[in-house]
């Protein structure tokens, strides 16, 4: 079975938190937060967001936490994590990596889910689902990112070098990596709502 086989959003959803929305997974779900793959890594699936009007992607991917046991909530900003032999494992965890393809967290993953696997929003806008933010289910789209404290509207952006699933704003003449996408509106505080986000997609 090959990544570039076709294929469509899972019947269950992305993840398996919240529940009663488009692309929603119920609990227990065999490919979300799993030790054994339930697609093949790397398998990328796109999809429509009729409420941002855009197209995305989610790719399958493995979550490694890192040496400081990173726990993942929506909205981080993982990376590719070059410490693992396995090309499609992320990290959000900023000592073992901050350059390379980027991945959003579409949910929680706690500290027991080192090395787990599951769907990471990589392109385009965000998808259209219900996630939990503490223990409130809330839409993925009004999600924070993490962020300097400095974007404004049209900034592009990459992942920050050293607050673990956060954002910094990319300077095309010294940052030394590739940009992760591209915000639509300025930062509030230290805080970027997703749905002002469009990723670009550097996943093979």
């Amino acid at each position: 079975m090959s990544a570039l086989q076709p294929y469509a959003i899972p019947k269950d959803g992305f993840i398996s938190t919240g529940s009663g929305a488009n692309y929603q997974a119920v609990t227990g779900s065999d490919h979300h937060q799993v030790a054994t793959a339930g697609f093949p890594p790397g398998t990328k699936i796109s999809y429509f967001n009729s409420a941002l009007n855009g197209y995305g992607t989610c790719t399958y991917l493995k979550y490694e936490q890192g040496a400081g046991a990173v726990a993942l909530i929506a909205g981080h900003v993982c990376v590719w994590d070059p410490t693992e032999a396995d090309y499609y494992a992320v990290t959000a965890d900023r000592t073992d990596a901050t350059v390379g393809p980027c991945a959003i967290s579409l949910g929680i993953w706690a500290v027991g889910t080192d090395g787990y696997y599951g769907f990471f929003w990589t392109g385009g806008v965000c998808p259209d689902l219900t996630t939990l933010v503490g223990s409130t289910e809330t839409r993925l789209s009004a999600v924070d990112a993490i962020t300097d404290g400095g974007v404004a509207a049209g900034d592009w952006l990459y992942p920050h070098a050293t607050t673990d699933g956060g954002l910094d704003t990319y300077v095309w003449s010294t940052t030394a990596t590739v940009p992760a996408g591209r915000t639509l509106a300025a930062d509030t505080s230290t805080t970027l709502a997703l749905s002002n986000i469009v990723l670009t997609d550097l996943w093979g």
